[in-house]
């Protein structure tokens, strides 16, 4: 079963209406290789401001998508429930890259956590530079 169709079957299963534009909200992050802002994703859809805004903030509350802060401030949202991951951002064209990580990163925080006294619920770390195209150019 895809992605898509899971997340609808889960919200159905809690009773709540699939709309068309909740459909197309889904459909839209389900594909999306990268956090998209709800002004990208207004360019994609005929939809009022306010409808999309709400609808993005429902699926939030459903754990269906997380927010994503990348350090500009724009809040960005992607598929909740994905494997933990980071993110490269090219500072130029503002291409967003997945990036996974591996075990070294659980080490470093355990350490922080040891040394610090402080225990660490989360984090967000972010990497900014150049990708190939603007390096290019």
């Amino acid at each position: 079963m895809d992605t898509y169709q899971s997340i609808v079957e889960s919200l159905q299963q809690k009773g709540f209406r699939i709309t068309q534009i909740r459909s197309a909200l889904i459909r839209i992050f389900s594909k999306s290789r990268m956090p998209l802002s709800a002004e990208a994703v207004l360019k994609r859809l005929k939809a009022h401001k306010v409808t999309i805004y709400r609808e993005i903030d429902f699926l939030v509350q459903q754990h269906v998508l997380q927010s994503v802060a990348l350090g500009d401030r724009k809040k960005r949202f992607e598929l909740a429930g994905r494997p933990h991951h980071h993110h490269a951002v090219c500072v130029k064209c503002n291409r967003i890259e997945d990036v996974m990580l591996d075990g070294h990163l659980q080490k470093e925080i355990r350490i922080i956590e040891k040394n610090k006294k402080f225990v660490i619920t989360s984090h967000s770390l972010e990497f900014f530079g150049l990708c190939n195209n603007c390096l290019a150019t």
